[in-house]
């Protein structure tokens, strides 16, 4: 009796671990995009990309103006941390108010086209200019808060955590 218990007790553990690590497997092998909405700048030669800061405010431009990066871009950057390729539809800068703003034929995105197959642990970076998307937000005043959204081919939507905060009726800049 006691010799049945013993082993029934540890097929009931092994079975819950062998359970337990087949749900990890199936969590941690599809494909997880992680989408960055960042600042950058454009010299004509090259472009530059930093973090959108917590407080969503604009960075600096004087610095990189000086240093020939004169026009000032947003970056849609998408990560794949998962074990799957993942396929980006469309990219877009969403504003809160539903609107979206995306611009996939512009020149400095011929790199990237779309639809672009995302392999596991690449990333793939579009650009815009931060220009374009401030008059967007002008036509819609309503909209105080813009964020990087990606459309992928499983037919989910992926946004950034980070956004920025700007007034419409004001200059950009």
């Amino acid at each position: 009796m006691t010799g049945t218990l013993v082993v029934s007790i540890v097929a009931l553990g092994l079975s819950v671990t062998t359970l337990t690590w087949q749900i990890a497997q199936f969590v941690l092998g599809a494909s997880r995009p992680v989408v960055e909405l960042r600042y950058g700048a454009h010299n004509g030669f090259g472009a530059l990309t930093a973090p959108v800061r917590v407080d969503g405010g604009a960075i600096d431009f004087e610095e990189l103006t000086a240093q020939g990066f004169n026009q000032a871009l947003l970056a849609v950057q998408v990560q794949n941390r998962g074990r799957l390729a993942v396929s980006v539809m469309n990219w877009s800068i969403a504003f809160d108010n539903g609107a979206f703003f995306n611009y996939p034929d512009w020149r400095l995105n011929d790199r990237n086209p779309i639809p672009f197959r995302l392999e596991p642990g690449a990333e793939a970076t579009w650009l815009c200019p931060a220009d374009a998307v401030h008059s967007a937000a002008q036509v819609f005043t309503a909209a105080t808060r813009a964020r990087a959204s990606v459309s992928l081919g499983t037919g989910r939507i992926a946004n950034s955590k980070n956004y920025i905060v700007f007034d419409p009726t004001s200059q950009l800049g």
